[in-house]
Formats: C-alpha cells, sequence, structure tokens
C-alpha cells in the first residue's frame, strides 16, 4: 500500500490499483488506462490516478449511483455506462446535485476532523493528562 495524496492506493495485482471506490488498470491489454468508477470525487482524484497511470484514460461506471460517478468530473470524459443508468446519472450529476455533494464533503471533512479530536481528548482523559475542574456547586 501506499498513500497518494489524501488515498491510500493498493496494488491489487500489477498494474491493478483500488482506492476509494475507485479502481485502476493501468495496463489492461491495451495502450489506455482504465479507470472504473470515480468515487465521491473527494480530494484530488485526477492527481492520485495521474500517479498510478498516464492520461487520458477511460472512465467506466459499474452503475450510476453518486458514490460509484461523481469523480467523473475530474476528467474530460467521455464517460461509459449502461445505457439504462443514463437518466439517474445525470440527475445525480446536475450542477444542484453537485453543489449539494460539496456541501455534504465539507461537513464529512469537519465530522472527521471533530472525531480525531474527540479521540485525542479522549486518550488524554483517560491517561489523567486531562480532567474537568468540578465547580463548587456540582455534586
Amino acid at each position: 500500500m501506499r498513500k497518494t495524496g489524501y488515498f491510500t492506493v493498493k496494488e491489487l495485482l500489477p498494474g491493478v490499483y483500488v482506492f476509494s471506490n475507485c479502481a485502476v488498470l493501468s495496463d489492461c491489454g491495451t495502450r489506455t488506462p482504465l479507470l472504473f468508477d470515480t468515487g465521491y470525487g473527494v480530494a484530488d482524484l485526477k492527481q492520485a490516478v495521474e500517479e498510478i497511470a498516464k492520461l487520458p484514460l477511460y472512465v467506466v461506471n459499474s452503475h450510476r449511483h453518486y458514490d460509484h460517478t461523481v469523480g467523473n468530473s475530474a476528467f474530460p470524459g467521455p464517460y461509459y455506462m449502461h445505457k439504462a443508468d443514463l437518466e439517474v446519472y445525470h440527475r445525480h450529476n446536475s450542477p444542484e446535485s453537485r453543489r449539494m455533494e460539496l456541501e455534504v464533503q465539507k461537513l464529512q471533512r469537519i465530522l472527521f476532523f471533530l472525531h480525531g479530536m474527540l479521540d485525542k481528548c479522549s486518550s488524554l482523559f483517560a491517561s489523567g493528562r486531562l480532567s474537568i475542574p468540578r465547580s463548587p456547586e456540582s455534586p
């Protein structure tokens, strides 16, 4: 495993990498690499992919759900998926939907930060290095 910016990338087989609901086939028998699903599009997905495979590449989506397609916007396209998935894909990837997703991502980062702070504080309390003084009125 290796860290690529925000992502932790695992090489499953030679030339096959997985991370964050995505898979990159850097050598799939053609000259053009393949990105299978693009996940939520968090962080700099394009940079992470560029560290593994050369662009341009084919972007193939397994299905229409936004947790597999939102990151498509980081790549110029075209994107490949089953035609039965196109209507929902376009609805999930509309400008309004993208704005809402960015707000959700902001909240997720805040929650992730707060979770880390709570973990640190609970460790300090458990070790006795941090305590809360009681007021004279408290039992």
